[in-house]
């Protein structure tokens, strides 16, 4: 934990928000932020499936509503493609390994209509989603960078109190 605060305070110091990308988020909140109905498949045809169910209006149970959509509920690449959708439109996604069957139920505005009211809050989400996307891809690496080993026998003296 000690460490990860400390990549936290590094990256305080490093990232930044543009005034262009606050305006772009307002500009996009402004415009609505989509309300879905999604679906988790491991393959592709159960995917078609759904979609295939929900276009001939026979939602499956598997089907969730969530939103207005934040990034926080969804990874960004769901999130783009959601955003850029139209009320009533409808596809699958392919998102870590499985498929995402999105539908958009209906956009919702969500920022008040005064850019500056909303500046300081639109710009504290975008550094925090900024530093929180630069964590796990600075995780990642560490991750993949790791050479761990799993000493079994160690383990099983721990488990029984040696």
């Amino acid at each position: 934990r000690e460490l990860i605060r400390r990549k936290n305070a590094e990256l305080e110091k490093t990232i930044f928000v543009t005034d262009d990308e606050i305006r772009s988020e307002f500009e996009m909140h402004q415009k609505g932020m989509p309300v879905i109905a999604c679906a988790r498949a491991a393959r592709k045809d159960e995917a078609e499936e759904l979609l295939k169910g929900l276009r001939s209006g026979k939602k499956s149970s598997a089907f969730e509503t969530v939103g207005p959509l934040s990034y926080d509920e969804c990874s960004e690449g769901v999130f783009k493609e959601a955003v850029a959708m139209q009320a009533g439109e409808s596809k699958i996604v392919e998102y870590d390994g499985d498929y995402v069957v999105l539908s958009i139920v209906k956009k919702v505005k969500t920022a008040p209509s005064d850019f500056k009211a909303s500046y300081a809050e639109i710009k504290s989400m975008l550094l925090e989603k900024k530093k929180r996307n630069a964590t796990e891809e600075w995780i990642k690496k560490l991750k993949d960078s790791s050479d761990i080993e799993i000493n079994i026998e160690a383990l099983k003296g721990l488990q029984h109190g040696a």
